[in-house]
């Protein structure tokens, strides 16, 4: 059905509910003029001016309602970021240095065994944050490498992050290229063996 609808207006104010919602609309309107094919009518919609004022409430109630949905929400993210703050950064072994950072081994007899006695090596942990690492364990394990008294090389770092190995000795054979792993331990920070110093034979 087509209809045509003419409005006589008159100043007035109501309001309408649309999707279920109170919205208040400044129009002007008296009463509704419909024609259509079907015939003629007229339809009085000043009722429609004539809303309970509860309508009022809900309007007035929703800041109110927002605001508590905006005091609940910051508390939730308060909570939130005081619980990440509280997780510390997982612990880990930063970087490991050694002096020196190479052994040179000699074949003093034409054995073909290229060997090194009397020899000092420091090395120093820190953890993920660049700090010296104290009390982890360091073990220098390949290429035959022992104390004088033919005890595997382990040590634990000091206040410094520092562990000092002296008269050590090492050997090898042949003039292949080898190498001496640094292996570091601690409780929670893990392991890391990934340090490896070179063994030249000359």
């Amino acid at each position: 059905m087509i209809t045509d609808l003419v409005q006589v207006m008159t100043a007035q104010s109501y309001r309408s509910i649309h999707a279920g919602k109170c919205v208040k609309t400044w129009v002007r309107s008296c009463d509704v003029r419909q024609t259509s094919r079907l015939g003629k009518g007229v339809v009085d919609v000043t009722k429609f001016a004539k809303l309970n004022s509860d309508c009022f409430g809900g309007i007035e109630g929703l800041p109110l309602q927002l605001l508590i949905m905006v005091v609940v929400a910051g508390l939730g993210l308060t909570i939130i970021m005081g619980w990440m703050a509280s997780i510390s950064a997982p612990r880990s072994i930063g970087e490991v240095f050694v002096d020196p950072g190479e052994i040179v081994v000699f074949d003093t007899d034409g054995d073909g065994i290229y060997s090194r006695e009397g020899l000092t090596l420091t090395v120093v942990v820190t953890d993920q944050s660049g700090d010296r690492l104290e009390g982890a364990t360091v073990l220098l394990e390949g290429s035959n490498i022992r104390t004088l008294d033919g005890d595997l090389v382990r040590g634990v770092t000091d206040s410094m992050g520092r562990a000092m190995f002296v008269d050590l000795a090492v050997e090898h054979y042949g003039q292949a290229l080898a190498t001496v792993t640094v292996t570091v331990a601690k409780g929670d920070y893990g392991i890391d063996s990934s340090f490896e110093i070179p063994v030249i034979p000359s």
